[in-house]
C-alpha cells in the first residue's frame, strides 16, 4: 500500500501560512502609516545599505524580479525611493528620498512595538530557533 502524506505535514505549506500570518499582522499594526510589511522590507534593506542595486536587494530579500520592480515602482511613486543608473551596471542603484527616511523614522516605533509583541508571543527561544532555520536554509 502506498504511503501519503497528509497535507498538514507539508512544511512548505506551513511556512506559507506564517509568512501570511507574520504579514497580516505587521500589516494590520502598521495599517496607520500607508504602507505594508513588504514595502516596508525594502525601505530598510535601501535604508542599510544606500546605494544598493536593485539585482541585490532581489538576492538579499528573495523577491522575484518583477515583484521587487512592481514593490519599487510603487515606493517611486510614493516618493520614498530614488533609482539612479549607474555606468557599468545593469541594475539600478537605490537610495532613500528625504521622505523615504522620514517615512522609515515614522514607523519605527511601531515597527518596533509589533517585533516585540511578537516576541512575547512566541518567545526568544523560538524567535533565536527561527533565525536559525533561515540562516540553514540559506547556506
Amino acid at each position: 500500500m502506498e504511503e501519503t502524506m497528509e497535507f498538514k505535514d507539508c512544511m512548505a505549506m506551513r511556512f506559507r501560512r506564517l509568512g501570511r500570518l507574520m504579514s497580516n499582522r505587521y500589516n494590520e499594526h502598521l495599517k496607520g502609516h500607508g504602507i505594508d510589511i513588504s514595502l516596508l522590507n525594502i525601505l530598510f534593506a535601501v535604508a542599510g545599505n544606500p546605494g544598493i542595486h536593485q539585482v541585490e536587494i532581489g538576492k538579499k530579500l528573495i523577491l522575484e524580479r518583477s515583484t521587487l520592480s512592481r514593490d519599487l515602482q510603487k515606493l517611486k511613486k510614493m516618493g520614498l525611493i530614488d533609482t539612479t543608473k549607474v555606468d557599468g551596471y545593469k541594475s539600478l542603484s537605490l537610495h532613500l528620498t528625504k521622505q523615504g527616511k522620514a517615512k522609515v523614522e515614522s514607523m519605527k516605533a511601531d515597527w518596533d512595538d509589533i517585533q516585540k509583541q511578537i516576541e512575547d508571543k512566541v518567545g526568544s527561544a523560538i524567535s533565536a530557533g527561527i533565525r536559525r532555520l533561515e540562516q540553514a536554509l540559506l547556506e
